[in-house]
């Protein structure tokens, strides 16, 4: 369902699979075959348009960023670069799960009926001031709920250890609740006891709006 999704919204020229294995400014003499390698999608100048247009009543709500950058959310990404997918693949697999099993009970609700949602925003979306979220564009993932709230920051551990308790350290410090993201369970856990030992009282919180059986 995805694919048939992906490839129909290519064929309306709104997005454009590129094959992962491409440098972001090499001269494309076709698409990428529709089966046989992985493809990536990326909005086309024509996409971006029409995203920016859909959103543009949010948009005029939220203030300007302090640094005065009034860049529109959502840019073509023509030469944006995907060779890190596989790197980013521990965090695309943790949004995907919040997305699938995040579903509290929303306290606006009188009659106890609506379940909020996730949103996932990507670190470029939230550089770009998406829905408000520029003082967050520091993690490699945000996580907002359909009320446009704030719910959680996602952290790539780095893959040197002793590299990632200290950004563990320096996040937990900060005081903004964050999920980790890892390519490996053994290094999940001495990240999330650190975390733990730095702020006690974010892990808790954190650990509480965590869906049944997943750690992060």
């Amino acid at each position: 369902m995805a694919q048939a999704s992906l490839s129909r919204l290519a064929d309306l020229g709104l997005v454009l699979a590129r094959d992962l294995r491409e440098r972001p400014a090499a001269k494309r003499e076709a698409p990428p075959p529709k089966t046989g390698i992985a493809k990536g999608y990326v909005l086309t100048k024509r996409g971006a348009e029409e995203l920016n247009n859909h959103w543009m009543p949010e948009y005029s709500v939220y203030d300007l960023p302090e640094d005065g950058n009034a860049s529109l959310w959502f840019a073509d990404g023509y030469n944006l670069s995907l060779k890190d997918h596989v790197v980013r693949a521990p965090v695309i697999e943790l949004c995907h799960q919040m997305t699938r099993q995040w579903s509290p009970l929303d306290d606006t609700d009188p009659t106890e009926q609506t379940f909020l949602s996730i949103l996932p925003v990507g670190p470029r979306g939230a550089s770009r001031n998406f829905l408000g979220l520029k003082a967050y564009s520091h993690f490699d993932a945000v996580l907002v709920n359909n009320r446009f709230e704030f719910v959680a920051g996602v952290y790539l551990a780095d893959p040197l250890t002793s590299t990632a308790t200290a950004k563990v350290s320096k996040l937990s410090k900060q005081g903004d609740p964050f999920l980790i993201a890892v390519d490996r369970p053994p290094r999940l856990l001495t990240l999330v006891k650190w975390r733990e030992r730095i702020a006690p009282a974010l892990a808790a919180a954190v650990e509480k709006e965590l869906p049944p059986g997943l750690e992060a």
